[in-house]
């Protein structure tokens, strides 16, 4: 429905263009890098630290990128944050280095969509927006799911006792 209110606005291939880049990048890229850092061995409490790291890249990049003013403490909060991953990520063995490379790409990509769509905010609509950004997300996770065989939800035996318990529970 969101889709066809966008339509009905009369949006322009342009705008298209920029939320499916910001789906893309945004989350697509994201949450692609992200899970597959987790998989390859990165704890998630880990990969989630880096990850606060975002508002900080991306306030020090406003400042070159979009000509927006950077505090020194914003350089300093950086720089800071950058030390404590670096703390908390320790040694990294070479085998690992992977994993913690596509976490820094995973927080980069949401730091390129986040200077990409204050760059081109035009006060749009948000709920077409997202509609565009999640479908396209959406179509480029089809291949991957179908490439590994989750394409469709499957029922585990966890999944079947809980969906027993409930029938047993309403009946």
């Amino acid at each position: 429905p969101f889709l066809v209110s966008a339509a009905r606005l009369r949006l322009g291939w342009r705008w298209y263009g920029v939320q499916a880049l910001l789906g893309l990048v945004g989350m697509f890229g994201c949450l692609a890098f992200g899970v597959k850092a987790i998989d390859l061995g990165v704890p998630a409490g880990t990969a989630a630290l880096i990850a606060a790291l975002q508002p900080l890249v991306t306030a020090a990049l406003a400042g070159p990128l979009l000509k927006e003013a950077v505090a020194p403490r914003q350089w300093l909060g950086l720089a800071i944050g950058l030390g404590g991953v670096a703390i908390a990520v320790g040694q990294v063995s070479r085998a690992d280095m992977l994993g913690y490379a596509l976490v820094f790409a995973s927080m980069l990509c949401i730091v390129a969509a986040t200077l990409l769509a204050k760059a081109r905010w035009d006060n749009s609509h948000f709920l077409p927006a997202f509609a565009v950004q999640a479908g396209i997300s959406a179509l480029c996770f089809a291949p991957l799911a179908w490439w590994d065989n989750a394409l469709a939800p499957t029922m585990d035996s966890c999944t079947n006792r809980r969906i027993a318990i409930r029938g047993r529970a309403t009946s």
